[in-house]
């Protein structure tokens, strides 16, 4: 008979026959039941009897997942020291045994990265073991002494009461910001008085702050990959080719990060997490905080790694299971959302951008005038001129937002002296001057990113298809994975952006039998943000995909594209809006009857009128010059009227009429549009 103890069906029988003695034993009961374990073999007996190898708690703590290709289980973690068994990353409980016997010895473990701290397992894992030792009743007293300096420091540190979930805006220039980006505030004792005066009220406004949430910790989940290739970074990541890691830093360099360099909108949802989960919480960051993970810009990303954190901390919510199977970090706000009694209250941190068009809006023509004429000015005072007092404090509080917006990253670093003094300038003017009242930015409750519709999209539709020699009806069908076009309802999203991934367009021909692939976008992004005194934005598209063909280069064939194009808009009132863009295609089809790559030119101008949030008209021509042996233009049009219903975060739809004109054919489509 084979007595070899690491047999786990005989540890089992030895683990039924302990219990069974110890059921009929007086003095061996008080020790296993009521003392505790007194030594790793007798912790380890008892967690195999309990089953905790495979507990969904310890199943969460090490981040496992069952395997879909084998049996088993694998940890998301792909850091080997992250696991205190050396095959820690697939047994689970394997990784529960090693635990135990070390945490009982006190023997320190290697760093789990460069420049991080050995320490014991108590003091690397607390999550880990503070569960450990409410399950097994384990004996602390009689365990040797381990130094837990680092982990107090971070405790202390973080001096954590609370916790909240950040989203900051989107942001199209950036390929890793594009569809937004969220990341948790562990909230301090500090301010905890001023939260719970708001709870359970949504506050808006910018006077819900009252700066010492500055001093909190913020705890992000990002890629990290050397260099600043965006294309690279963008393509690693849907890939998964790039460790992600969480950081932590004070919430005054994310502020300032987003709100203030990158112009990006901050939401704050405050969650109503009990003090023992919120303990939970921060062991369970400390424990993640030195390793690495595959980071997938479309799944385990920063929405998904950040509500699995709060799965940890509090197993009564139902976070993920809301989720879609590509997260988003939009889903995550809506995921929280929608969990009952979760979020406490909502504010809004404005950006520097959106404050300054607030006061600029706010400002007679006369002191928009004045504004302009003293921004580059270096002597502000010498150009007031007949303005009252409370023109003038106006009007110098504008140029200070516009001094902060546009030369944020200069008066960070200090290398342009001349912005800052004159900045400096424009403080000693704005003394002199009565106090002015405090610009606040109201938004409706709509244009909360979690109230924006759903990120998947299908649509269906119906009508014909026609050309010289063919004409049939045809039923058109589309999918989208993610998330925003212009033509898409507006609330939540950036008015004037594009951030489109994964979208296909499907034909069907009844009169033929026939089915196509219409199109596929890769990736479609852009921005068409109005061109203005205040602010001179340019409009751009970008993306890549398939698209199909019908004119001279060949008969109904697919072909592969790229492009880039610049221009700009323009919004002479708030209903209306044009645009104008020129730039660069590459075009390749083996099917092509010359050339298998052709270059373009290509120009496209367009118009949106949008009288009411429900209702608008687009129409946008384009005009290609394709460089084929034969080289000629090419022009297409696209007219479309668009009806939204529903509530924009309920799974809302849309009817569509859209007619295209492209050289001689012309299709005629009535479309149904479903969120999801």
């Amino acid at each position: 008979m084979n007595f070899d103890l690491r047999s786990k069906e005989l540890r089992m029988k030895f683990a039924a026959l302990f219990f069974f003695v110890a059921s009929f034993s007086g003095p061996l009961r008080n020790q296993a039941w009521g003392a505790g374990a007194s030594s790793a073999q007798d912790a380890i007996v008892r967690a195999e009897a309990l089953g905790l190898g495979h507990d969904p708690f310890w199943l969460k703590l090490g981040h496992y997942q069952k395997r879909t290709f084998a049996s088993g289980y694998k940890s998301e973690v792909v850091n080997p020291l992250f696991f205190v068994d050396p095959g820690g990353r697939y047994d689970p409980e394997a990784e529960l045994r090693a635990t135990l016997v070390k945490g009982f010895s006190g023997e320190v473990l290697l760093p789990a990265s460069k420049g991080a701290p050995a320490m014991a397992v108590r003091c690397q894992y607390p999550a880990r073991w503070n569960w450990l030792t409410a399950r097994l009743g384990l004996n602390q007293i009689e365990l040797p002494k381990v130094d837990c300096k680092d982990y107090q420091s971070y405790l202390e540190r973080m001096n954590a009461v609370g916790a909240t979930l950040v989203f900051s805006g989107y942001y199209v220039n950036n390929p890793s910001s594009a569809f937004g980006h969220t990341f948790l505030r562990i909230d301090s004792s500090q301010h905890e008085q001023q939260k719970k005066s708001v709870a359970g009220h949504s506050d808006y406004g910018q006077n819900s702050h009252s700066g010492s949430e500055l001093l909190d910790y913020g705890v992000g989940y990002a890629a990290n990959m050397e260099g600043n290739n965006a294309f690279f970074y963008a393509l690693y990541s849907v890939l998964g080719l790039l460790p992600g890691t969480f950081t932590s830093m004070p919430y005054y360099y994310k502020v300032r990060e987003y709100s203030n360099a990158e112009s990006r909108d901050l939401w704050e949802y405050d969650l109503d997490l009990k003090p023992e989960e919120i303990t939970i919480l921060v062991d369970a960051i400390w424990e993640v905080g030195s390793t690495y993970f595959n980071y997938s810009y479309a799944s385990a990303n920063c929405a998904y790694q950040l509500l699995y954190l709060l799965e940890i901390a509090a197993p009564r919510l139902h976070l993920i299971e809301r989720m879609p199977p590509y997260e988003i970090p939009v889903d995550a706000l809506k995921a929280v959302t929608a969990e009952p009694g979760l979020v406490s209250a909502i504010r809004y941190r404005p950006s520097t951008l959106r404050q300054l068009e607030v006061r600029y809006d706010l400002l007679t023509l006369e002191e928009k005038n004045k504004f302009f004429q003293i921004r580059k000015e270096p002597h502000p005072e010498q150009l007031l001129g007949a303005l009252s007092p409370e023109s003038s404090a106006k009007v110098l509080d504008t140029v200070l937002d516009d001094i902060d917006f546009r030369y944020f990253t200069e008066l960070s670093t200090n290398s342009m002296p001349d912005v800052k003094q004159r900045k400096q300038n424009v403080l000693l003017a704005r003394a002199k001057l009565p106090a002015g009242g405090q610009v606040t930015v109201d938004v409706e409750d709509v244009d909360r990113p979690d109230r924006g519709h759903p990120s998947g999209r299908y649509t269906l539709a119906f009508g014909s298809q026609s050309d010289p020699t063919f004409n049939s009806g045809a039923i058109d069908g589309e999918f989208r994975f993610a998330i925003h076009d212009i033509y898409d309802r507006l609330e939540g999203y950036l008015p004037y952006a594009t951030v489109e991934m994964g979208r296909f367009q499907f034909r069907w021909l009844p009169a033929v039998n026939q089915f196509n692939l219409q199109s596929l976008s890769i990736f479609n992004t852009g921005s068409i943000a109005p061109f203005s005194r205040l602010e001179s934005n340019y409009s751009w598209r970008f993306g890549a995909g398939l698209e199909r063909v019908r004119d001279r280069r060949c008969d109904n064939c697919q072909a592969a594209d790229t492009y880039l194009m610049a221009g700009l808009s323009g919004q002479p009132f708030h209903e209306l809006m044009f645009y104008g863009l020129a730039g660069a295609m590459g075009e390749a089809s083996t099917s092509f009857a010359q050339d298998q790559w052709i270059p373009d030119l290509s120009g496209v101008a367009g118009l949106r009128f949008k009288p009411f949030r429900t209702f608008q008209i687009d129409a946008e021509a384009e005009w290609r010059r394709v460089f084929d042996l034969q080289t000629f233009d090419r022009l297409a049009g696209t007219a479309k009227a668009r009806w939204d219903f529903g509530q924009p975060d309920q799974s809302p739809f849309a009817l569509q009429l859209e007619y295209t004109a492209e050289v001689s054919s012309t299709d005629l489509f009535l479309r149904y549009i479903r969120y999801f």
